[in-house]
């Protein structure tokens, strides 16, 4: 399955408790661990957020919790009414308040299905429909906890590109510490990370280093190669970044364990010959 396939671009969470479609013109961005916000950069219309609870399937009328949640939330909230998104039923209320010389609305649904509850929001400019909220929320499926996804492919999640980002610095950090170089996340940077592996600088077992410099090794790919795009890849109960090509999306660079294992194995390991390679493979260009 390819997020290209769904009418709007394809969210799966992690550990796959659910997924949900949003616009192709909006973006995840960060929010908070347990809590995932989307939204258009460039023409903002509001801000969509949604936050999943899980009761354990073992406990007693697990199975009612979602149900027993919305009943909840209609009794305790007074301005909430019971409405249908879609196929979900749902607790609905909206709030007013004035913010930087504007009025805002946040509408709330509160919904879910057995053991698993939704808490979905969307702020936006008073009067203005929600009816983009409704729609993500109408394609929200929830997973059961023994689902095995097959191979799907969708945009890069915050998660991944705080992985990216925290691989960029371990890998800059160690070069900057062992070889008083400076790192540029350039085709200039394959010497000195073919140096600390050739010369055995650091331990065979620090599996976060190696694993690191897979994904440099891909910011180095999507740097030097055009029309290259991060993406996640959720595989089974695997969840990771890899590279796909923008013009053709069976072009997936898959960096996981392309070093590491090597490493692991006292394999040899060539960067710079690994970069020609997959250049020659994937026939295309460098940008320079």
């Amino acid at each position: 399955m390819n997020a290209t396939e769904t009418k709007g671009k394809l969210f799966i969470s992690p550990k796959s408790w659910f997924s949900l479609t949003y616009p192709n013109n909006w973006n995840e961005f960060e929010d908070t661990e347990s809590r995932f916000l989307f939204y258009d950069p460039v023409n903002w219309a509001g801000n969509f957020r949604i936050s999943a609870y899980k009761q354990d399937k073992h406990q007693p009328d697990a199975a009612l919790y979602a149900q027993q949640s919305i009943k909840e939330e209609l009794r305790l909230n007074p301005s909430a009414v019971m409405t249908k998104v879609g196929s979900w039923n749902c607790a609905y209320s909206q709030e007013t308040f004035p913010e930087n010389g504007h009025t805002f609305t946040s509408h709330y649904w509160l919904t879910g299905h057995e053991n698993i509850v939704f808490e979905c929001s969307f702020a936006t400019f008073q009067g203005k429909d929600p009816a983009v909220a409704r729609q993500i929320i109408a394609s929200i499926q929830a997973f059961k906890e023994e689902a095995n996804l097959p191979k799907t492919i969708i945009p890069i999640r915050v998660l991944e590109i705080g992985e990216i980002n925290n691989a960029f610095e371990t890998v800059s950090s160690t070069v900057k510490t062992l070889l008083k170089k400076d790192f540029t996340g350039s085709s200039k940077d394959f010497p000195p990370m073919q140096q600390i592996i050739d010369e055995k600088l650091c331990p065979s077992g620090k599996k976060d280093i190696w694993q690191a410099m897979e994904l440099v090794f891909g910011i180095i790919v999507a740097n030097e190669i055009e029309d290259m795009e991060w993406v996640t890849v959720i595989e089974g109960r695997y969840e990771y970044p890899a590279l796909c090509y923008q013009h053709d999306k069976r072009k997936l660079i898959c960096l996981k364990n392309m070093i590491w294992e090597k490493i692991k194995n006292k394999q040899e390991i060539h960067l710079e010959q690994e970069f020609e390679q997959l250049i020659s493979s994937l026939q295309l260009n460098n940008k320079k």
